[in-house]
């Protein structure tokens, strides 16, 4: 009873302004109320004892309208993130974050440093969504994601992404990723997305392996850098996980 009361609550419950108690025993009985008092503002959900344990609003015809339309949009913010299409002003920010000596190693050019007009060519070549990352907190750009390789006959695709180091290791990149994915899921039909990366960047998110993402594929001395040969992971994030653990808040 609690799940349910608290999935309504997510679907747009209020502080309460009137309420009309009702003693819940079954959901068909929670069913019965809400259609007894539907023309009701709020209702009031009790135990067979009586005793209260939530208040959730009743939604009007336009509330629901208005929550349709929402879950229509393509989501680009939440508690700590907006993403926003790449425009010309962003282009120095993302290259000179590409070429970094603190971050740039883990991208693409491995430390290299391609040319600003060959820098924006690759941004174009074959993505089929992507994003300049903005931080609500400060309203400044963080990072950059980018969905690419999209096979829409078997449903699956990759994503890359980089951000600033003040937001490398912190674990609140995650959720930047985690948005740009809820965006992916939300426009594609796609089943699941592949991330590759080294192992020196594998130990950063390694903490979410089963949960925000399964190890499908790990390639031993695979790719050099740095005087060595590091092991390459092939992660996958399958929609239906990603779904379970949604969390608006984040």
């Amino acid at each position: 009873m609690l799940v349910l009361v608290t999935k309504i609550e997510d679907m747009g419950a209020r502080l309460p302004s009137e309420t009309i108690t009702a003693t819940v025993i079954t959901f068909e009985n929670l069913y019965h109320h809400y259609c007894k008092h539907r023309q009701a503002s709020h209702l009031q959900i009790a135990l067979s004892d009586g005793s209260p344990i939530s208040t959730i609003s009743i939604p009007s015809p336009g509330d629901l309208e208005k929550k349709r339309r929402s879950d229509l949009e393509p989501k680009v913010v939440n508690g700590r993130f907006m993403l926003a299409p790449i425009q010309d002003q962003d282009l120095p920010f993302l290259y000179d974050l590409a070429t970094s000596s603190a971050v740039g190693f883990r991208w693409r050019y491995r430390g290299g440093i391609p040319t600003f007009e060959s820098f924006q060519q690759d941004l174009a070549v074959p993505v089929i969504s992507q994003f300049t990352v903005w931080s609500r907190e400060n309203n400044e750009r963080v990072g950059h994601v980018t969905c690419h390789e999209v096979d829409l006959a078997n449903c699956h695709g990759y994503i890359a992404a980089m951000f600033t180091p003040a937001l490398m290791g912190r674990g609140l990149a995650i959720n930047a990723v985690r948005l740009f994915l809820q965006n992916i899921f939300q426009r594609f039909n796609l089943r699941k997305v592949y991330m590759e990366m080294l192992e020196f960047n594998y130990d950063q998110v390694a903490s979410g392996a089963g949960t925000f993402f399964h190890v499908e594929g790990r390639l031993r001395r695979h790719e050099y850098y740095n005087g060595r040969f590091w092991d390459k992971y092939v992660l996958a994030v399958f929609r239906e996980d990603l779904l379970e653990s949604n969390d608006e808040h984040l």
